[in-house]
């Protein structure tokens, strides 16, 4: 994500924040699936060091493609959370993700569809090695039952890498997921919600890059899409509330609709569906920027997740 500033700082000053927010993001993030989540440092510091890798991959792509087409844009700023303690829920990613800020002023059509593509990209070549790791480094574990126990959901990439990269899972056996697989997983949940054509999200500066005049039905679209699932997912997963007949015979439906996702319809409608116009809307793009725009568009179909996380009844 890449915000506009109407100001950015210079030389060592603009590193200096940039350096503590990682610092306070390592920990945290090492802290969220280390110790606070029943792990050892060690398995912490692995899936920090992956995930802040991922992260740090996809801004850096922002930040080595504005410089280089000579629009202003400030290091990366990591946004570290820290973890909740017992009793309270204890997953958490240990992040809300990471920004850059470009100087005020829109960029024109061909550099914003190249700085807004080479983030999620460069993170997403990062994270598909991680996970192919991670699966490696996962292990089947005998369950007697799945009750209550936390599902990461998968993409249409994630359940291809399963199937060639992950152990033989045998008969009441679950896969017991690495941290660095955790972290790679984020980092595909992170690149899919970055390319959702919405605002101020990487797909919407590609899809105004596209098509300045019909960025905004494409956005109010999509935002429709993620309301529709959202509220499915509300439904399929009332039994955690209602104690319903109709409901528990919907929760096979639990991998596929979350209602997590009206969060995303309600940030991208507080943030802004609207991308402001660019100085050249009229220009044409060239061959690369079509190529930038539909590798993209591959990675958001491939690494969407319509159900993130999930327990089963």
């Amino acid at each position: 994500m890449t915000p506009p500033s109407p100001q950015l700082a210079r030389g060592w000053a603009a590193w200096r924040w940039p350096l503590v927010l990682l610092l306070l993001t390592a920990l945290t993030t090492t802290l969220a699936q280390g110790p606070m989540a029943g792990a050892s440092w060690a398995q912490g510091t692995a899936y920090a060091a992956t995930l802040l890798g991922i992260l740090g991959a996809h801004e850096m792509g922002h930040f080595v493609a504005a410089r280089y087409l000579g629009v202003p844009a400030s290091p990366p700023h990591f946004i570290p959370l820290p973890p909740l303690p017992p009793p309270l829920p204890a997953f958490s990613l240990g992040t809300l993700g990471a920004v850059i800020r470009m100087d005020a002023g829109p960029a024109a059509r061909g550099p914003l569809l190249i700085i807004g593509a080479a983030g999620p990209l460069a993170g997403f070549l990062v994270a598909v090695p991680a996970m192919i790791l991670g699966l490696q480094l996962s292990t089947p574990t005998p369950l007697e039952s799945t009750e209550g126990l936390v599902f990461f959901g998968s993409s249409l990439i994630s359940w291809g890498l399963e199937a060639a990269f992950a152990p033989p899972v045998g008969p009441g056996e679950e896969l017991f997921v690495h941290p660095v697989y955790i972290a790679a997983w984020a980092g595909f949940l992170v690149t899919a919600l970055n390319l959702l054509p919405m605002g101020q999200l990487d797909g919407g500066h590609i899809v105004h890059a596209l098509w300045p005049s019909k960025a905004h039905l494409v956005a109010r679209v999509a935002q429709v899409c993620l309301l529709v699932l959202g509220v499915s997912g509300l439904l399929v997963n009332a039994t955690e509330w209602w104690d319903l007949e109709w409901a528990r015979s919907v929760a096979f439906l639990r991998p596929w609709l979350s209602p997590g996702l009206l969060l995303w319809a309600g940030l991208a409608t507080w943030l802004g569906l609207e991308h402001p116009p660019t100085p050249d809307d009229d220009r044409s793009l060239t061959a690369l920027h079509h190529v930038l725009a539909g590798a993209c568009l591959v990675v958001l179909v491939g690494c969407f997740m319509p159900s993130p996380i999930y327990t089963m009844p």
